[in-house]
């Protein structure tokens, strides 16, 4: 049966932290980091726009054995080529495709921002093999979000997309003084992203795939009926308003009413002191939550 969790997640504990070591995965024209036994039930992990693998390095890190967790850099981004033509259908296909060469058959998805808008068309284009989809403060309604769209505004959008990139390759160079540790909170890792958006991905690309992404916002009634689903947000989020969030979960839940006991669990976790990156601003509880959710 279908359960919504509906909550404000708790203070985790540091005895959750794990050191698992991370390595590179050789894929062809793919960017692909993992940790965790390769034995264990697997979980893909989607960036965001601006993003790269390396925004999933620590969670990598810290999760535990229990998954073996996989993290890649999306079209147009590092060491991954990018399309010929680009179309959300078309994307999905391609994660398949991944997951087919690093010979994943059944896998739980986790996608960030614009990421979760494509991990949600991977879960409605193979419903068969992936079994949860973490879903954290996603682009769903990527039709609807004020702040990509600036980027792509007529006369003005490449410049300030530009003049951005400038300003985060500046304010990248100021990470080294802020020491990584458990406690989260917003400038260490607001820096780190600043470094991927200036240097992890190429300008051309960025602006193709946000334009891809804001022209293709997901249907929830195209969840699979029977796919877990963890909707995860930050309360202070500037880019997808939370509100999107409660909206997103009430939406499927109403798709999936009726009696019947095919479906999948639906949980809906805010934090009040995260924005828009939940899993650096409280890295403990995010990944306690997604434990929780995935592993019982």
């Amino acid at each position: 049966m279908s359960s919504i969790d509906v909550r404000v997640s708790r203070k985790a504990t540091l005895a959750t932290i794990q050191a698992n070591p991370v390595r590179r995965l050789s894929v062809p024209d793919v960017g692909a980091i993992a940790a965790g036994d390769p034995s264990s039930p697997v979980l893909l992990c989607l960036h965001g726009w601006g993003g790269s693998r390396d925004i999933w390095k620590r969670f990598l890190q810290r999760y535990g054995p229990t998954r073996y967790v996989i993290s890649v850099d999306l079209p147009g981004t590092l060491d991954t080529r990018a399309p010929e033509a680009w179309k959300i259908e078309a994307l999905a296909a391609w994660v398949l495709d991944v997951a087919d060469r690093l010979q994943i058959d059944r896998f739980a998805i986790m996608g960030h921002s614009m990421g979760g808008n494509l991990a949600a068309y991977v879960s409605a284009l193979a419903p068969t093999r992936v079994t949860d989809v973490i879903l954290v403060d996603a682009a769903i309604y990527s039709d609807r979000l004020d702040v990509p769209k600036m980027y792509l505004a007529p006369g003005y959008g490449k410049l300030l997309l530009r003049v951005a990139r400038f300003a985060s390759a500046i304010a990248g160079g100021f990470s080294g003084f802020f020491t990584e540790d458990q406690r989260g909170g917003f400038w260490r890792p607001w820096l780190r992203r600043c470094i991927y958006f200036a240097h992890h991905n190429a300008h051309r690309e960025m602006t193709d795939q946000l334009r891809l992404m804001v022209s293709s916002p997901f249907d929830p009634a195209k969840f699979p009926r029977e796919t877990g689903i963890l909707v995860v947000h930050g309360q202070q989020d500037t880019v997808v308003p939370v509100e999107l969030a409660h909206e997103l979960v009430s939406a499927i839940e109403k798709n999936r009413e009726g009696d019947g006991a095919d479906r999948g669990r639906l949980s809906l976790v805010v934090y009040p002191t995260a924005n828009h990156s939940p899993m650096d601003a409280v890295p403990m509880e995010f990944v306690q939550d997604v434990r929780t959710f995935l592993d019982g």
